[in-house]
């Protein structure tokens, strides 16, 4: 990641990644100042979106959003941001989903040490271009200073889909008309119904 003395600096980006993405020149926190244990995983990807999720050893109310830095194959570092922050999910108490070769949350905790109290988030990624490999880094905004957190360490590569998941056809599905006292005809003579499955 680049750094300038200035403030953020926006410049467009090449390549397939970079068409959905712009580079932001950050000040950087010192190398202390990251609380990402472990680097981040890539437990689902589809052709446009991808599930990162990560252990952060903050206090979670804290962390309301993350900045991901993406590198393509071709990359030579992570210099891409993905848009600007992006919301996190306290996914804790989730059960953890793995891709193949992913090391378990446990593990990378064990590895961290005793002392290491962490929780899981995830956070989603858009609008990624099909058929692409690349890796992420994450950031934070530090309250204390306004200055970006040291990046996390990098994920395992991944790829995106290069066609379209087809949803799954519903189940259990159940319509019926919501309270007839509250839910009154419309002049048309229609009645709101709630859909469930």
């Amino acid at each position: 990641v680049n750094t300038t003395s200035g403030g953020p600096r926006l410049e467009a980006m090449g390549g397939a990644l970079g068409r959905s993405v712009v580079v932001l020149a950050v000040q950087l926190a010192s190398s202390s100042s990251s609380r990402f244990v472990g680097a981040p995983q890539v437990p689902s990807i589809s052709a446009s979106c991808a599930a990162i999720e990560f252990l952060h050893a903050g206090n979670a109310s804290d962390l309301k959003e993350v900045y991901i830095y993406a590198k393509e194959k071709k990359d030579t570092d992570f210099s891409t941001m993905w848009g600007t922050g992006l919301p996190v999910l306290d996914v804790s108490d989730q059960p953890a989903i793995y891709m193949d070769g992913q090391e378990s949350w446990d593990q990378i905790l064990y590895e961290a040490g005793p002392d290491v109290k962490a929780k899981r988030f995830r956070a989603l990624m858009r609008k990624l271009p099909s058929g692409t490999e690349f890796q992420v880094k994450l950031t934070e905004r530090l309250a204390t200073t306004n200055k970006y957190s040291s990046p996390s360490a990098a994920s395992k590569s991944a790829v995106s889909s290069t066609h379209a998941i087809v949803p799954a056809s519903p189940i259990n599905l159940e319509i019926h008309r919501t309270d007839p006292r509250l839910n009154i005809k419309k002049h048309d003579g229609s009645v709101c119904v709630d859909l469930h499955w």
